[in-house]
């Protein structure tokens, strides 16, 4: 079981469709623990557990790797294949450190997803 120990992500989910199937969140990587002691966030943070709750609820865990630095200690990711299934998520994550502990959820942001078009039909070609 995880414990809790990270203090709450400074999470500002910047969360927008990107694709069809994609989320693209960013967010503020905490630095300090629950009890005020620094936390180094490049050398402390292991993954990101990420849920999106819906018409279809998904959840992945995100290794640090796998995320893009952004400017002033912010992170991005760009979650594909998501989903395929339309309709408003309620999306939120948790940081989980080197030790395994885990925060609690970030604030939740609200993204929708928009189903695509369907294929145009009787393509052909005329005289």
């Amino acid at each position: 079981m995880i414990e809790k120990g990270i203090v709450v992500l400074a999470l500002a989910l910047l969360a927008a469709p990107v694709f069809a199937h994609d989320f693209l969140f960013s967010w503020g990587d905490p630095t300090t623990r629950t009890d005020g002691t620094a936390l180094d966030p490049e050398t402390e943070i292991k993954s990101y557990r990420m849920r999106c709750e819906g018409p279809e609820n998904v959840e992945r865990i995100v290794d640090r790797a796998a995320t893009t630095a952004l400017p002033e200690v912010r992170r991005q990711y760009n979650w594909t294949d998501a989903t395929q299934t339309s309709g408003m998520y309620d999306c939120k994550m948790s940081a989980v450190d080197t030790r395994d502990l885990e925060s609690d959820w970030s604030n939740i942001e609200s993204v929708p997803k928009f189903a695509l078009p369907e294929a145009p039909t009787n393509f052909r070609r005329d005289q």
